[in-house]
């Protein structure tokens, strides 16, 4: 509830707009206000969803000034409205939901202390008011550029999917190195398809596609992203539309449109940190694996070390904690290079490919993985033992 809003008491006034949705629907729209909205911020209609109930449809938007989603819904309406809504009130409701969801707004009854229009949610037996005490005028707008941008990628939802959630574990989180925190997008050298690079200094995963690529590079926050691959589904049919300049980038898919400020910044060379040569030592790793040796690793070296040392000779892996503990467990290797690795990063990319196997050169070259996607590679750095 937002922190303004006082308890309303329920009105008996007919209601200006009401607009019934599937609790899927609301669940979905709900969600993504969360994502999207900046709940925490000290302006208030930031901290708010903004609803248009119209004929056959009702849209949900957030933003946060710098990402704003649009969701539009089939629904059963009478009446048009325009009102706001705290995010945290609404995925509240949508949570408990059970079955359809009804929003209403209407005017305050006659004599109530409060004058603002009122809103109300409902599912079954439940019911929930709350003030619609902001003007939807105060609401941040941004205008969407023109269907004429000139850059323009279209895939499919699995391509796409495929594109930003294979490397995402890649993406930095450090402030001082902003550039790094979303997903390059760049052109395949000698090339005419799209290239996902991510790196945040300590590992990078390069992703091939097949989609058409023929813009300069960009560099996609990776809250974007993350909003993006959420909307995604697996084998649906619809495709996904991306358009961009130099300062936004929009995204259509089915019933949902994503405005994001892109990241203003140089990405560094990536392909100078590419090891070249043959391997002196692999390592076939497996999620089951590393998921079981993490977790022993983290108890034993806690903040110590982290460091787990994949050993070809031994044909193990081991780790060390602060005093004399110690662990171990087989793996496939072959060569005679032994390597020192980080082991959440280890663990981070056991989850995002199940299978995949290490190339060392020297101790101290950064290694190359591969996994079983033909067109993704994965570049990290060693740790000293």
């Amino acid at each position: 509830m937002n922190a303004h809003t006082k308890p309303v008491p329920a009105t008996a006034t007919q209601p200006i707009a009401t607009a019934r949705l599937t609790v899927a629907d609301a669940k979905h729209a709900a969600a993504t206000m969360k994502r999207v909205a900046w709940v925490a911020s000290s302006i208030p209609i930031l901290r708010n969803a903004l609803i248009h109930i119209q004929a056959d449809k009702i849209t949900f938007e957030a933003t946060d000034l710098d990402h704003t989603a649009v969701m539009e819904f089939e629904a059963e309406t009478t009446g048009q409205a325009a009102f706001t809504i705290p995010v945290r009130t609404l995925n509240a409701v949508a949570n408990a939901a059970i079955g359809q969801v009804e929003i209403s707004l209407s005017p305050a009854a006659p004599g109530a202390l409060n004058p603002a229009n009122v809103v109300t949610l409902k599912s079954d037996d439940l019911t929930v008011h709350s003030a619609d005490l902001y003007p939807v005028e105060d609401f941040p707008r941004f205008e969407v550029p023109a269907k004429e941008t000139p850059h323009t990628l279209s895939a499919s939802h699995d391509d796409i999917a495929r594109a930003f959630s294979l490397g995402r574990h890649c993406i930095s989180t450090q402030e001082t190195r902003y550039y790094l925190n979303g997903a390059h997008i760049t052109q395949k050298p000698d090339g005419d398809t799209m290239r996902v690079v991510t790196t945040d200094g300590h590992r990078m995963a390069i992703i091939d596609t097949a989609i058409p690529m023929d813009g300069p590079s960009i560099i996609i926050p990776s809250k974007t992203v993350d909003i993006l691959t959420h909307h995604l589904r697996t084998g649906a049919n619809s495709t996904v539309t991306v358009r961009y300049h130099e300062t936004r980038i929009v995204i259509e898919l089915e019933g949902v449109t994503l405005l994001s400020k892109l990241i203003d910044g140089t990405y560094p060379d990536y392909q100078r940190v590419i090891p070249k040569g043959d391997a002196t030592s692999t390592f076939d790793l497996t999620q089951t694996t590393i998921k079981r040796f993490a977790s022993i690793a983290r108890a034993i070296s806690g903040h110590y070390h982290r460091g787990c040392t994949l050993d070809p000779i031994k044909g193990e892996i081991r780790t060390k904690g602060a005093t004399f503990d110690g662990a171990s467990a087989p793996i496939s290797g072959t060569g005679e290079t032994i390597v020192t690795v980080h082991g959440p990063y280890l663990n981070d990319q056991a989850k995002a490919t199940p299978t995949f196997k290490v190339h060392a050169m020297h101790k101290m070259d950064p290694l190359r993985i591969y996994c079983d996607d033909p067109d993704a590679l994965f570049i990290l750095m060693p740790m000293r033992e």
